[in-house]
């Protein structure tokens, strides 16, 4: 049983490192632990000239939408971005959404904003003005598409669970 416990506590232990190695990788304003949101990590593959496989591996990570007091408007803020785990990539077209609803499941997404860029690793900001939208809670997420630059990767968008937000101006 002892021999159990340790294992599951060493499954836990590396659980909450990967955590800690995501926050420090988008070290910044919303690198806290109440921003935390999703990080998933996608292989991508291409053939170079001599007809040899080469492999990219990355994560493409979310941070959950926060509501800034930033004068002169109030926004909801949402930040998005890829990190190289192995292999010669070196820049991506990212592609960050700030989604709203008006209930938390089962609801249509409006994209609030977009902003796609090709970059280095790393990670940027979409905001959207609170006025833009009735005053009260909506549910807001932040999702993100990588496409790595010259490889073939994964379609797969990596979003962050609803999260309830009144945007009173």
């Amino acid at each position: 049983m002892k021999r159990i416990q340790s294992k599951r506590w060493l499954k836990q232990m590396g659980v909450v490192a990967l955590i800690v190695a995501t926050m420090a990788m988008f070290a910044g304003p919303l690198a806290t632990p109440s921003s935390a949101g999703e990080s998933r990590e996608y292989t991508a593959w291409r053939t170079d000239s001599n007809g040899n496989k080469q492999r990219c591996t990355f994560t493409q990570s979310v941070f959950n939408p926060r509501y800034s007091f930033n004068n002169p408007t109030h926004k909801v803020v949402g930040r998005a971005g890829w990190r190289v785990l192995s292999g010669p990539c070196t820049q991506a077209k990212v592609t960050t959404q700030l989604q709203v609803s008006e209930c938390a499941s089962l609801c249509k997404w409006k994209t609030a904003a977009k902003s796609t860029r090709t970059i280095g690793q790393g990670s940027f900001t979409v905001t959207n003005k609170c006025g833009r939208w009735p005053t009260g809670p909506h549910y807001w997420r932040t999702r993100v598409d990588v496409d790595v630059i010259g490889f073939n990767d994964p379609a797969q968008k990596t979003r962050t669970s609803s999260i309830k937000i009144n945007c009173a101006d």
